[in-house]
């Protein structure tokens, strides 16, 4: 058997271009490379993704042949060239400007200075390290993607990358942060952002800790803490002092000692777990309901034994409604764990009869 391949024409800087099934291809907008599987109706090809072994559907005047984009990159200067800063970086900036907490999108160009994607940074422009909770969504992707971190005074810390083509998705981010102390931490602020492309492209300005032009976005301009500070002895530092309040907090307990790596954790621990499959897995209806409640049994022996290593005394577990098996499955469990005093699912006004409290030794 010959394979049988269908060839068509189509243009890319004024060049012809012949692409044919096999043909290893480019995607301009996403920056990935893939093998064309098949034609497809409208000018549409289907691109095996080698980033992640994916099939997805892609316009030609979207896709440049690999050869072509490799020579292109040889005459033009690369995109990691014109923003030299990588990810999973902090960027340190000046302690005299304290502008408040921003969010902003950096561009990525492509050699003809049109935006390919967009790096994240949270700017802590403020004279105090704070913990953040930040949370993305999108119309057609609504399981948030979430990450918390501490971010250091004064600095701008990368948190992801989307592609440009995602500005269109309907893109909700919610902000959770509160300044850390040395008792712990000060109130939570909360903040929702929704990006829409037209206000997106107005919002420029200079990030005042990367220091080049961004789009912009104030969260905050001042990180409020109302409660009192404690005055601590100068020869005692941030862990020491937090790990000796939490021991005070816990003096009738039989907590034992912290160790260093897990103050900051305690502190960065979410009190509540929601285990609606749409918010652990990417496709729920690929699941059965049988591996539907495994995998929710899973997340929540993992969370219940986070909770009582580190020593927190509440937490909320929302398992919904519906049926009640995952209700009745998280209270057997409950029931033969030494560690929990006691739990209830009692009405709450911000969960209804869809969350169960539960106490912790």
């Amino acid at each position: 058997m010959f394979a049988v391949f269908y060839a068509f024409v189509t243009f890319y800087n004024l060049h012809i271009v012949l692409v044919r099934i096999g043909s290893k291809v480019y995607l301009r907008h996403s920056g990935e490379t893939g093998v064309i599987t098949a034609l497809l109706e409208n000018n549409m090809v289907s691109v095996l993704l080698d980033s992640d072994d994916m099939e997805i559907p892609a316009f030609t005047d979207d896709i440049i042949p690999a050869d072509q984009h490799t020579a292109q990159k040889t005459r033009t200067k690369p995109a990691a060239a014109l923003h030299p800063t990588p990810d999973d970086t902090t960027v340190i900036g000046n302690p005299g400007s304290n502008t408040g907490l921003h969010l902003s999108f950096d561009p990525i160009l492509r050699g003809d200075a049109t935006a390919e994607q967009y790096r994240i940074f949270l700017t802590n422009d403020t004279p105090n390290p704070l913990l953040v909770s930040y949370q993305r969504s999108t119309a057609s992707y609504p399981r948030k993607k979430q990450i918390t971190k501490k971010v250091e005074a004064h600095t701008a810390l990368h948190l992801e990358r989307i592609p440009f083509d995602e500005l269109n998705e309907q893109i909700a981010i919610q902000f959770e942060c509160c300044r850390l102390r040395t008792d712990g931490t000060g109130p939570r602020h909360t903040k929702s952002l929704r990006v829409k492309p037209k206000v997106f492209f107005k919002k420029m300005a200079t990030d005042p800790i990367l220091g080049r032009p961004v789009h912009f976005y104030t969260l905050f301009p001042v990180i409020k803490d109302d409660r009192p500070t404690e005055q601590s002895s100068p020869s005692e530092n941030l862990r020491s002092y937090t790990k000796k309040n939490l021991r005070q907090r816990k003096a009738e307990s039989n907590l034992r000692n912290f160790p260093d790596h897990e103050v900051e954790e305690f502190a960065s621990f979410l009190p509540e777990l929601d285990l609606h499959i749409e918010m652990l897995v990417h496709n729920p209806k690929s699941y059965t309901a049988a591996d539907i409640l495994q995998i929710q049994l899973e997340h929540f022996d993992e969370y219940l034994d986070n909770a009582i290593r580190l020593g927190v005394e509440r937490v909320f577990v929302i398992h919904g409604l519906g049926k009640g098996r995952l209700r009745k499955s998280i209270a057997q469990r409950l029931k033969h764990n030494q560690q929990v005093i006691d739990f209830r699912n009692e009405y709450h006004p911000n969960y209804g009869f869809g969350a169960t409290e539960v106490v912790l030794r």
